[in-house]
C-alpha cells in the first residue's frame, strides 16, 4: 500500500501503525515547491521506519492549480481555500495516480478522518478526534479515491498519538505551506507587484461613505479589525476589488440568513427533503446551527430539483479541484458542471462573517455529504 508522506508525526505514526497491521508499506513523498533538504529529511525518516520511499515532481501543477488560484483569489477580493483545493488537486490526484500506475491497491495519509458508505456511495467522514477532524477540508475527495483509501488515522486521538511516542513528535505546521511562515502581504506584493488590490485606498460604509484607509483590499477578509482604526465595534464586513475598496460596518452587519453557493455537489441519496442538517462555512471558528433549507437557480435547474449524476463531473474552474467522479451514477444534485446553476442556501441561523470564496461543506451527523463554494451572502 502507498502512503503519502511528509516526515511529520502524523504520516510516521500511520506507517508505524498499517505496518503493524500487516500492510507492506512504502511512502510517496510530492515534491511541491523545490525544497531539496525536505525531500531529503523524509527520505532519511522513512528509511529509520524501514520503508521504501519515492518521490515525484508536481511544482509545476502545484504552482498552477494552487499557487496561482491563492493569489488570483486574494486580488479578486475574495478569500482562499488552498488546502481545500490542494487536496483533491495535488495531494490525493497523484498519490492516487502513482498508486494505480505501480501496482499498489491501497492508498493512506495522515489526514484525521473517516470513510462511512452509505446507500452505495462513499463518504468523507467525521474523525474520532474532534479537534484534528480535517473532514471540512477533504469534501470533494472523488470515489474512485475513497474507494482505494485506508483512514489509518481517523479513529485516533492525536494526544494519544503524541504521548504513545510511537513517531516522532515535531512542531504541528499550521500555516499555507508555501508561505514558510511568511506572511501572506508580502508574498502577494511579491507576486502581483503594483496591482490595484495591493495598493492603499479607501475605507466605506455600505452606502459609499469614507471611513478610512487600507492597505490594499487584498490583505482583507470579512470579520477582520486588525490593520484598520475603525469605529468601536466595527469590522470589515466585505471587499469591493473592482475600486480596490474595503467595506466596513457594525457588527451586525456581519451576520447573513441566506448564502449563494457554486460549483456546488449533494449527494442525493442523504437529503431530508429540501434540507441539509449542517452547514459549515468554516474549518476552525464559528458556525451556524441549525442547518439549512435550499432551492437551486440557474441553467438545467428548477428549485429542490434531485438528479442523476453522468459519469463525470466536469471542471469548471480550478476550484472544483480537477477531481472526476466515479461514475457509479448515484442519485445526487450537481451544479459543478451546469453553467450558472447556484444553491441558494437559506439559513435557520444566520451565519457570522461568511467570507466569498470560502468552501461551505454540509453534513448529515458526521456525514459529509457535499459542498459548494461561497460567491455571496445576504
Amino acid at each position: 500500500m502507498l502512503l503519502a508522506f511528509s516526515g511529520g508525526t502524523d504520516s510516521c505514526y500511520a506507517a508505524v501503525k498499517l505496518s503493524r497491521a500487516g500492510h507492506r508499506v512504502e511512502a510517496l513523498v510530492l515534491d511541491m515547491t523545490g525544497d531539496r533538504e525536505f525531500i531529503h529529511a523524509t527520505r532519511d525518516k522513512a528509511a529509520h521506519l524501514g520503508i521504501p520511499c519515492h518521490a515525484i515532481d508536481v511544482r509545476e501543477e502545484f504552482r498552477n492549480g494552487v499557487v496561482d488560484y491563492f493569489t488570483g483569489e486574494y486580488l479578486r477580493g475574495r478569500t482562499p481555500a488552498p488546502c481545500t483545493v490542494c487536496n483533491p488537486l495535488i495531494k490525493w490526484k497523484y498519490l492516487h495516480r502513482y498508486a494505480a500506475s505501480n501496482g499498489f491497491d491501497r492508498i493512506a495519509t495522515g489526514h484525521y478522518f473517516r470513510i462511512t458508505e452509505s446507500g452505495g456511495y462513499l463518504h468523507v467522514t467525521r474523525a474520532a478526534d474532534s479537534v484534528k477532524d480535517q473532514s471540512y477540508y477533504l469534501w470533494m475527495l472523488p470515489q474512485e479515491v475513497l474507494a482505494m483509501a485506508l483512514t489509518p488515522m481517523g479513529d485516533e486521538i492525536k494526544a494519544e498519538v503524541v504521548s504513545r511516542g510511537a513517531a516522532p513528535v515535531q512542531r504541528e505546521s499550521m500555516g499555507v505551506c508555501f508561505l514558510k511562515g511568511g506572511d501572506y502581504r508580502g508574498f502577494l506584493r511579491a507576486q502581483a507587484p503594483g496591482h490595484l488590490s495591493c495598493r492603499p485606498g479607501e475605507v466605506t460604509d455600505r452606502a459609499g461613505n469614507p471611513v478610512g484607509r487600507h492597505d490594499g483590499c487584498a490583505f482583507y477578509t470579512p470579520g477582520q479589525k486588525k490593520g484598520l482604526s475603525l469605529p468601536a465595534g466595527w469590522a470589515v464586513t466585505g471587499i469591493d476589488a473592482a475600486r480596490n475598496r474595503v467595506i466596513a460596518g457594525p457588527g451586525g452587519e456581519l451576520f447573513a440568513s441566506r448564502l449563494v453557493l457554486e460549483n456546488f455537489i449533494i449527494t442525493g441519496n442523504r437529503l431530508h427533503g429540501n434540507f441539509i442538517p449542517e452547514i459549515k462555512i468554516r474549518g476552525v471558528g464559528r458556525n451556524p446551527c441549525g442547518g439549512a433549507s435550499y432551492t437551486v437557480e440557474g441553467s438545467g435547474h428548477t428549485g429542490g430539483c434531485i438528479g442523476s449524476c453522468g459519469t463525470e463531473n466536469p471542471d469548471k474552474s480550478k476550484r472544483n479541484g480537477g477531481a472526476s467522479d466515479s461514475g457509479k451514477g448515484d442519485n445526487r444534485l450537481d451544479g459543478g458542471g451546469t453553467e450558472g446553476s447556484r444553491l441558494i442556501l437559506h439559513l435557520a441561523e444566520p451565519a457570522w462573517a461568511p467570507a466569498p470564496g470560502q468552501p461551505v461543506v454540509f453534513y448529515d451527523g458526521d456525514l459529509v455529504i457535499g459542498g459548494g463554494w461561497l460567491a455571496g451572502y445576504s
